[in-house]
């Protein structure tokens, strides 16, 4: 039984992963005049939003000292829903490509899946599990920072 959530959570984890790297692949290196160009803002929301992402799974991530506690893990839930939600409105009403709101739709998906995986289980999650999840957030949200730093007019140092 615990072999099989393993899978499965190893599947959830490989389709958002090979969505995002599929996203990020035409992000960079597809035609420059259909992208839109580099903005700061949504470099520091996919930044920001890394940073919240990852230490969500610390928080809830199993320890001596901690408990599972379903009205902090839906308060903070909705405190990164908000975050991502604000994010996705503020490229549509810029009229941001296709690429960049995929980037952030996979990654708001991905953040769901994690608070449903909790609520779910009811449970905090495994040292081991966690590991594993933030490994391929890391991979996840670095694409995506990859692809805006990739558009035309980044700003060089």
């Amino acid at each position: 039984m615990k072999s099989k959530q393993l899978t499965d959570d190893k599947k959830i984890l490989s389709f958002n992963y090979a969505r995002l790297i599929i996203a990020v692949l035409f992000f960079s290196y597809g035609c420059g005049l259909f992208l839109s160009p580099y903005s700061v803002v949504s470099y520091t929301n996919f930044t920001n939003q890394k940073a919240f992402h990852l230490k969500f799974i610390d928080d809830f991530t199993n320890a001596p000292d901690k408990i599972y506690n379903q009205n902090k893990i839906d308060e903070m839930y909705n405190f990164g829903d908000l975050r991502f939600r604000e994010a996705l409105e503020y490229e549509k009403q810029r009229g941001s490509d296709e690429t960049r709101i995929n980037a952030f739709e996979i990654l708001y998906e991905q953040f769901e899946a994690d608070y449903k995986h909790l609520i779910n289980k009811q449970k905090l999650y495994s040292n081991a599990f966690a590991e594993e999840l933030k490994g391929e957030l890391e991979k996840n949200y670095n694409l995506a920072i990859k692809g805006e730093l990739s558009r035309r007019n980044t700003p060089t140092n």
